[in-house]
């Protein structure tokens, strides 16, 4: 039996795009499924580095004793303290997996799954938890009362020392409705797109056989993944209408995964923030450790027998080490937040008292490679701003000026008003720095190469961090570098602007 060539047009039309419509769904299916898989990897990544160090933090500060006994004591305490942080389910277990707490996070309230069930724990699949009692953190993703829970378990370690295992349960039903909201819509959307060409084709294999064949190249070349391909059809009929829809169909989808390379690199920026928020609290914690170094460096030398010089430094020590847990507990704050600039505490500074403690505790270090400090102030001279936030920005200065100035030389610290402000200038000789990298000394993790640094450990972060401190002053930070001489100017508002009285 002869078979007309508009039925061979038609069925071999319809085998063509009903295969590659389907595999485009397949394909979206896959792609939709796979990057609900990465979203919940990562958010379970984050949730368990962040929490590991929250939980490390919150022993510190709460002084518990780092081992598996202190878990199970303060199973409540910590219990509790997770689910208000994270917001998530979290369930503990000692270090054999036995259940110590459950938490549930449904409408915030602390109801412990044990107690009232919002999801069935026989239905949950204890292959994570299993992993976790080997030594292993696990995620498993299970579909219990049609809903998509991720439960992620991992053993919390101090040290060398085995506390216990956390256990987070976190809902993602909205990702998985919303995945098949897509995939119904994109399954529609497909069904019509064939059913429209079917049509199509069937009309145009009657007396139109050329367009098509130009058609059918263009189609070629764009299962070869060609883009740049247009199907020019001048008919003013439905063939033309193919083309043109063909056409805006490949925009949408070029357009689509620009999208989805948009999102992917506004992932990788939120990830670069979180890294340098970790950075500038290493830096921080840095900066009372450093009056603290100087004076255990002078009280360790053998022939040290100065009564006075240790209760001066004893007290001294007791400051910083007070302002150290004060950061700490600050920065513990912060990371629940992030609103760390409403912490800023302005109030008015005595700038002479506060440059001339500076300036002798960093005396200490700077007589170590035989420089000195010298400083001229004598009048008291009054700033707004935050003095421990000032302080930090002077000792890390100071310290630069002491790191990368040459030896035997002296460091020169002097006030100067300028109309509302107090610029305090510090000079000291070193290397000439290059013009065009005067800026980008103020730029995070940016290091000059070939800069001679007697210490080790700067991780590029200091004056970035000063500049972003002065600002919240209302002030600057500014650097010159001429004739082996290196001089930095911060700007202060001075305290009689703001029209306070003392």
């Amino acid at each position: 039996m002869k078979i007309s060539i508009k039925y061979k047009f038609l069925i071999g039309y319809f085998t063509v795009f009903f295969i590659a419509l389907m595999s485009l769904n397949l394909l979206a299916q896959n792609i939709v499924y796979k990057n609900t898989e990465e979203i919940i990897k990562k958010d379970m990544e984050e949730l368990y580095k962040s929490s590991r160090n929250y939980l490390k933090q919150f022993f510190v500060v709460k002084e518990l004793t780092e081992n598996s006994d202190s878990f199970e004591k303060n199973k409540e305490l910590i219990g509790m303290e997770l689910l208000k942080t994270y917001d998530v389910g979290v369930s503990l277990y000692d270090t054999n997996g036995n259940q110590l707490e459950v938490y549930d996070n449904q409408n915030h309230n602390l109801v412990a799954f044990n107690k009232n069930n919002s999801i069935d724990l026989k239905d949950i699949s204890n292959y994570d938890l299993d992993l976790a009692i080997k030594n292993k953190a696990a995620l498993r993703t299970n579909y219990v009362n049609n809903k998509l829970i991720a439960n992620f378990s991992y053993p919390f370690h101090i040290k060398e020392n085995n506390l216990g295992i956390l256990r987070f349960s976190k809902d993602y039903t909205y990702i998985s409705e919303s995945n098949e909201r897509f995939l119904s819509i994109f399954t529609y959307v497909t069904v019509l797109l064939f059913l429209i060409l079917f049509i199509f084709s069937y009309i145009l294999s009657l007396n139109i056989t050329r367009p098509l064949l130009k058609l059918s190249k263009g189609l070629k070349e764009v299962s070869k993944g060609n883009y740049d391909v247009d199907i020019n059809i001048k008919n003013k009929d439905e063939v033309g209408e193919l083309g043109k829809n063909f056409n805006i169909m490949k925009e949408k989808i070029e357009s689509q995964m620009n999208t989805i390379t948009k999102e992917k690199e506004k992932v990788l920026k939120l990830q670069q923030s979180r890294t340098e928020f970790f950075n500038n609290v290493t830096h921080e914690l840095k900066t009372p450790l450093t009056t603290i170094s100087g004076y255990a460096q002078i009280m360790s030398q053998k022939d040290f027998d100065d009564l006075e010089f240790l209760n001066r430094a004893s007290s001294k020590i007791k400051e910083e080490s007070d302002r150290l847990h004060r950061m700490v507990v600050d920065l513990i704050e912060v990371s629940k937040t992030s609103t760390y600039e409403d912490k800023l505490s302005f109030t008015k500074v005595n700038l002479k008292e506060l440059l001339y403690s500076i300036c002798t505790d960093m005396n200490i270090k700077a007589n170590k490679y035989k420089m000195n400090i010298k400083y001229d102030i004598n009048n008291n001279l009054f700033v707004s701003g935050d003095e421990n936030k000032l302080k930090e920005v002077f000792i890390n200065v100071l310290d630069n000026a002491i790191k990368y100035g040459r030896v035997k030389t002296d460091i020169y610290v002097k006030p100067i008003i300028k109309n509302k402000y107090i610029e305090i200038e510090i000079e000291n000789k070193s290397d000439d720095i290059p013009n065009d990298k005067i800026d980008k000394v103020f730029e995070p993790f940016y290091r000059l190469k070939g800069k001679e640094n007697k210490e080790k450990g700067s991780n590029g972060l200091g004056l970035y961090i000063c500049r972003n401190i002065m600002r919240q002053h209302s002030g600057d930070i500014n650097l010159e570098s001429k004739d082996g001489t290196v001089k930095v100017i911060i700007k202060i508002p001075s305290w009689q602007q703001f029209g306070n009285i003392s």
